[in-house]
Order: structure tokens, then C-alpha cells, then sequence
């Protein structure tokens, strides 16, 4: 395992832009991947909000309180936000109910349920009915829902598509070619044909994992992934050019 660690550095320190790519590739991990996990929390609370919500609906339509209602859903809620409503429904025996929604809406860092909330703490000042301003919000956030899982769906076959042409079927095609007839065997050299080729895959693909990111909406995520993504490209293409190279390749 070491060997093959020392094997893979000694390969990219032959070539430069991949040496200065590797080490700001691994850095940005460290944007991308929390980025990624506080989405997949925030989509997760928003697909749980109309279940909280309706069944809040069905506790005030039972003449009870709204936190009663808040607690009942608390005791077989799921999920993140089953547990911001059990935290929620505990602040509320030492604080308010208002307090304690508040502090629920500030710690899921959703617009979504932030909205809801003040949606449903406006009603209660305003001794508004609350059973059918819940079953509409209920169902007003579960066709938003589902419009957003169509249209993640639909934009990320693309962007998904976009990342495959040009970050791995470009570089294996363009490395195909190369190593064929210009590979190590055929005395040519190809160091600085290489560099160029390498440096201009890795900056394409950056190029196309922006713009799915920005089609899916998820463009300040996407920007942490772009140096992964083009140090990839650049490695697929270096190591398919000596395979192939090595393998097949003979020169003209």
C-alpha cells in the first residue's frame, strides 16, 4: 500500500500542473464535503416538514394545542427534524413555545422551515385558524418538494452527463490518440504536447462541473469540487497516455 502510495506521487511529480493540482485537490475536500453533508441535512428536513406539519394539522383539528400538536409529532418524528422538534418541544417547558420554534427555524439553517415557522408563529399571534393554515402549508411544501426533486433529476442526468463526456470520455479519447502515435516507444517527445493537453482537460472540466453546478443551482458548492474534479481529468489522461502508450503505442 505504500509502495503503491510512493508510486502514484513519484507518477504526478512528473508532471507539473497535476503536482500543483494534487495538494489544492485534497484542500478542497475540506469545503466540499461539509457542503455536501449540510445539503443532504437541509433536503432531508424539508422533505420531513410536510409530515410535521400535517401532523400538527390533525392534532389542532382534534382540539388540542399547537404544542400539543408540536409534541405529538415530536414523539414519532424521524429524522433530522424529528429531532429538532424533540429539542424544540423541551426548551419549550423551560422557555416559550415562540422561543423555542425560533431557536428550531435558526438551527436548521432552511429557508424552507424558517418560513413555515414564521408563517405559523404570525397565525398564533394573530389568533388566526391554524388546522387549515397547516394542511395548506403541508401541501404547498410537498409540491414545492416535488418540484425540486423533478427538477434535481432532471438537471442532474445532465450534469452528471456533462462531467462524464468531458471529464472522462475526452481525456480517454484524446489519451487513446496520443498514445498511439506519439507514445514514449516511438522516441518522440510529447512532455509539452502532454502539459498542454493535460492542463487544458483539467481547466474544461473544471469549466463543465461549474456550469452543472450552477444548472442544479449548487454553484458555491460546485466551486469546492472544481480542483477534484480537474486534477482527475488530468490524472485519467496521464495514465491512459503511458497505458496506452506502454501497450499498444509504436509511434508512425
Amino acid at each position: 500500500m505504500v509502495a503503491m502510495l510512493f508510486d502514484f506521487l513519484e507518477f504526478i511529480g512528473d508532471y507539473p500542473s497535476m503536482k500543483w493540482f494534487f495538494p489544492l485537490a485534497l484542500a478542497s475536500l475540506g469545503g466540499a464535503v461539509p457542503l455536501m453533508r449540510e445539503r443532504a441535512r437541509r433536503r432531508g428536513l424539508e422533505r420531513g416538514l410536510p409530515e410535521m406539519l400535517d401532523t400538527m394539522a390533525q392534532t389542532v383539528g382534534a382540539n388540542e394545542s399547537v404544542q400539543a400538536a408540536l409534541a405529538a409529532y415530536a414523539d414519532s418524528g424521524q429524522g433530522p427534524l424529528g429531532d429538532l422538534a424533540r429539542t424544540a418541544v423541551h426548551e419549550s417547558r423551560e422557555t416559550t413555545f415562540e422561543a423555542a420554534m425560533t431557536n428550531l427555524a435558526v438551527n436548521s439553517r432552511s429557508a424552507q422551515v424558517q418560513r413555515s415557522v414564521t408563517i405559523l408563529l404570525t397565525a398564533i399571534e394573530q389568533d388566526s385558524p391554524l388546522r387549515d393554515l397547516l394542511q395548506r402549508m403541508a401541501e404547498g411544501i410537498e409540491r414545492l418538494n416535488d418540484l425540486m426533486d423533478q427538477r434535481d433529476s432532471n438537471m442532474g442526468g445532465a450534469s452528471l452527463m456533462m462531467k462524464i463526456m468531458v471529464g472522462i470520455m475526452l481525456p480517454a479519447i484524446i489519451a487513446t490518440v496520443t498514445g498511439l502515435f506519439a507514445s514514449p516507444a516511438s522516441g518522440i517527445d510529447a512532455s509539452d504536447l502532454n502539459s498542454s493537453i493535460s492542463t487544458f482537460l483539467g481547466a474544461a472540466t473544471m469549466i463543465s462541473v461549474a456550469i452543472g453546478g450552477r444548472m442544479l443551482g449548487r454553484f458555491q458548492e460546485t466551486l469546492w469540487q472544481l480542483p477534484l474534479w480537474g486534477f482527475l481529468s488530468m490524472f485519467l489522461y496521464s495514465f491512459l497516455y503511458i497505458a496506452i502508450g506502454n501497450t499498444m503505442g509504436g509511434g508512425v
